[in-house]
């Protein structure tokens, strides 16, 4: 029997450290108003993923769990690479297998052996509908079972914005980078917070815009001044 768990809800606004609306208090974007700043992201490898603590991280509610069969049986992976096609994977003792290409064939860079830490990173490529791409990494760690596994990101998007390093990390681990409410956002200087529309940098508020692939983010000084 072929058996996954694909699990994520919101945390409530008022569990957030950071300065920062719930994204559902702040608007949509508004076109009116002093143009957007866009500033290209670098991507960021984590090579420690457990170690960089955020909300959706710690959140148990919001763990990607995918429970393998035990006969070695592949199952689909909770992730769409390029917006439609969604990688196999097969657990077979201590080799995982990631059928990234879809060509059902053992390749290298698809096969992974388990450690203490579980098994990855996993490197692939997605792309979206807007044309763009992106780089990925993934971990997947032990999760109560032998056949039990949880998917960690293993990579970030991170920019500057007015001085400051803004760094968004895919919490929600479906390989894009707009998650508001669900991916989380660190700026440097303040204490983790979940991924919101409007962000607080050097005791001002900003308007931001993520986008899927997470290659540029775009920010505007929002309406109301913010003070500490």
């Amino acid at each position: 029997m072929r058996t996954q768990h694909f699990l994520r809800v919101l945390v409530p606004a008022s569990l957030l450290l950071a300065p920062l609306l719930a994204a559902g208090d702040a608007p949509a974007r508004q076109e009116e108003g002093e143009p957007f700043t866009k500033v290209e992201t670098r991507y960021l490898p984590l090579p420690q993923p457990m170690a960089v603590e955020t909300p959706g991280l710690l959140d148990p509610a919001q763990r990607v769990e995918v429970v393998f069969p035990e006969k070695g049986d592949r199952i689909n992976l909770p992730i769409q690479i390029d917006g439609e096609r969604v990688p196999s994977a097969a657990l077979n003792g201590d080799e995982l297998w990631v059928d990234l290409d879809g060509d059902s064939e053992k390749e290298k860079g698809e096969v992974f052996l388990r450690s203490p830490q579980g098994f990855g990173p996993v490197r692939c490529e997605f792309s979206f509908h807007d044309g763009t791409k992106t780089r990925y990494e993934f971990i997947l760690v032990p999760a109560g079972a032998p056949n039990r596994l949880r998917l960690v990101r293993a990579c970030a998007k991170t920019a500057a914005i007015e001085g400051l390093q803004v760094t968004i990390l895919d919490d929600d681990c479906n390989g894009r980078f707009d998650g508001y409410g669900s991916d989380s956002l660190l700026v440097e200087g303040h204490p983790p917070s979940l991924l919101s529309r409007v962000i607080c940098v050097r005791g001002k508020l900003y308007e931001l815009v993520a986008h899927p692939a997470g290659n540029t983010i775009e920010y505007r000084s929002y309406p109301v001044s913010y003070t500490h």
